[in-house]
C-alpha cells in the first residue's frame, strides 16, 4: 500500500496532510525519514508520523440498535447521524452504514469500513436477504402487500426495491 493510504487510513490524517508532514521530515519508515508519500510499504513496516507509531488498519464492524431521530447518514448538516453514537470510536469518518432506516425507525444497523463486506451485504446481484418486524398503526391491505411483492417505488429512488415477501 501507499505510504500516504496507510497513512491516511489508519489515522485521523487525510492524505494532503500526511503529504505534508513528509514534506516537513515528520514520518519514518523502518527508522528512515520517509520522502515520498507514492512509497510502497508492507503492512509490518514500522510507520511513525509526529512520533506516534502507526498500525496497520484492521476492519471494523458495528452492529448498533439504532434509537428514533437519528438519520442512517455519514454526516448530515441538521440532524444527528448514528456515526455520531460511535463518539469513543477513533476515525469515524471512514465509517459508513451498510444499508439505512429511516429517521423514525429503530432497529439493528450495521457499520463498518469495509467497502467490499458492504457491497456483499447490500448489493441485490448477492442475495443477502434482510428480515423487518414492523408495527403499523392501521391494518395491511392486500392490495399494500400487492405493492410490496412487485416492489414499491420510493420517492427520492429512481428504480424500485426490490421485490418483498410480506408475511401477516
Amino acid at each position: 500500500m501507499r505510504l500516504d493510504k496507510f497513512i491516511a487510513t489508519s489515522t485521523d490524517f487525510s492524505r494532503r496532510e500526511v503529504k505534508h508532514a513528509i514534506k516537513k521530515k515528520q514520518v519514518s519508515v523502518n527508522g528512515a525519514i520517509a520522502t515520498d508519500a507514492g512509497l510502497h510499504i508492507n503492512d509490518d513496516a514500522e510507520v511513525i508520523i509526529n512520533g506516534a507509531n502507526i498500525s496497520a488498519p484492521a476492519p471494523r464492524y458495528f452492529m448498533l440498535h439504532k434509537p428514533q431521530d437519528y438519520v442512517c447518514a455519514t454526516k448530515d448538516h441538521n440532524k444527528a447521524t448514528v456515526i455520531d453514537l460511535l463518539f469513543d470510536e477513533a476515525n469515524t469518518s471512514k465509517l459508513h452504514i451498510a444499508g439505512r432506516l429511516d429517521i423514525d425507525t429503530t432497529g439493528l444497523v450495521l457499520i463498518t469500513d469495509d467497502g467490499k463486506w458492504t457491497h456483499h451485504v447490500i448489493s441485490p446481484n448477492k442475495h443477502c436477504a434482510k428480515r423487518y418486524l414492523v408495527n403499523t398503526a392501521e391494518p395491511i391491505t392486500e392490495q399494500t402487500i400487492k405493492y410490496f411483492e412487485r416492489g414499491i417505488m420510493l420517492d427520492t429512488e429512481k428504480k424500485r426495491c426490490q421485490p418483498a415477501e410480506v408475511e401477516l
